[in-house]
């Protein structure tokens, strides 16, 4: 079952919206401004690949960078986002074994049956949903997250932190 109600809405805009003081908890943990680096399995598993297709490190190459100058990748979300990198990847490869194989396949008993593939594409493209969505990655996503504007000396201030 997913998740029922309005999304929370970040600690810092309750402060900034007067919320009443026992709904603002001051003592929620913020992830360190340390460097946003891949972890080491999608590294892995990009070395261990053929090279015929985007790997999950060439989507978090070509995705994360930018999420991470906007603060909505943080060294604490790097394990989750690249289950995303790599739910992408599977996804395709499920898409192309589908559309190589066809929708129908020869079951066990010798008839046709759906291919397996399908529910495998199906199974990634909800994981890519879930996850990208706690990143902003589709514009309704987008539209819910509040993120930091950058400051007229460079950086990006904690708001209220």
């Amino acid at each position: 079952m997913g998740e029922r109600g309005r999304k929370s809405k970040p600690t810092s805009l309750k402060i900034l919206h007067g919320d009443r003081e026992d709904r603002i908890n001051r003592d929620e943990p913020l992830p360190g401004q340390g460097e946003v680096v891949a972890p080491a399995w999608i590294v892995e598993l990009d070395e261990a690949s053929t090279g015929e297709h985007e790997t999950a490190l060439g989507v978090w190459n070509r995705l994360a960078p930018d999420l991470a100058r906007k603060g909505v990748l943080t060294p604490w979300d790097v394990d989750q986002f690249a289950v995303f990198c790599d739910a992408v990847v599977r996804h395709r490869e499920a898409t192309r074994a589908v559309d190589r194989e066809g929708a129908l396949v020869e079951g066990q008993k010798g008839n046709l049956v759906r291919n397996p593939g399908i529910q495998i594409a199906r199974d990634y493209a909800d994981l890519m949903v879930k996850v990208g969505s706690r990143f902003g990655l589709t514009p309704g996503d987008r539209a819910d997250l509040k993120i930091e504007r950058e400051t007229a000396h460079g950086g990006a201030d904690r708001l209220l932190s």
